[in-house]
């Protein structure tokens, strides 16, 4: 995964999208019939001296369904208009209307969804003991909670970079553009 230190905030939107899609993206969907398969074996195997790992194997499929919709929004919608404002700035023309109303009606609904898949991870965490194996578990029970470490890292850092970096500066430019 992408670390160091990186000034995210200064590259141009466009190519932070861009970013974004080939690194968290493509991760996030590696990762995530990987997790469903691991955390479906280990809580069968070990659900019943670990009944974490039912309410884990529980919880993930929202997890799974709600990261998969939202990347799907954010390639279909968001990232392609952002695109688009970028290159109405080069050109000095106006936006059309998205069908979604505004990058800020959008945005708030994918800041909507970051909370709902933090939570879930956060419940994981509790859940697993900050992804602490037990002193019993096996092979695959440790690697399923040294993957759903790297995982809520991973996901973190992405909610971040769109939150914290990509979303505000969507919303500005376009608020900067509408009025001019």
């Amino acid at each position: 995964m992408p670390g160091g230190g990186e000034r995210y905030d200064q590259w141009a939107l466009e190519f932070l999208a861009d970013y974004i899609v080939n690194q968290f993206h493509l991760y996030t969907k590696k990762m995530l019939p990987q997790l469903s398969e691991t955390i479906e074996t280990v809580a069968q195997v070990h659900g019943e001296s670990h009944p974490e790992t039912r309410a884990i194997a529980v919880l993930w499929p929202e997890v799974q369904g709600e990261l998969a919709q939202h990347m799907q929004k954010e390639e279909l919608l968001l990232f392609p208009y952002i695109k688009r404002l970028a290159r109405v700035r080069a050109e000095g023309s106006m936006p059309p209307v998205p069908p979604f109303g505004s990058a800020r009606d959008l945005v708030e609904a994918m800041e909507a969804e970051h909370d709902e898949t933090g939570d879930a991870l956060r419940k994981i965490a509790v859940l697993s003991n900050n992804y602490t194996p037990p002193e019993d578990a096996c092979p695959t029970f440790q690697t399923l909670y040294a993957l759903l470490r790297e995982f809520d890292a991973a996901t973190k850092k992405h909610i971040h970079l769109e939150n914290n970096i990509l979303f505000p500066k969507t919303i500005e430019l376009e608020e900067t553009i509408r009025s001019n």
